[in-house]
């Protein structure tokens, strides 16, 4: 949470959610499960 700004700066997100989907494939990042979904607009 305290990172978003940063994440979307580094990445040109226009936005970042925080959301409970089990769905997602799980990615350890740097010590942490981590579920990534990307939209395109």
């Amino acid at each position: 949470e305290s990172f978003k700004d940063y994440i979307k700066t580094e990445t040109l997100a226009v936005e970042i959610k925080s959301v409970d989907n089990a769905s997602f494939e799980k990615y350890d990042l740097n010590g942490h499960e981590t579920g990534i979904n990307i939209t395109k607009k």
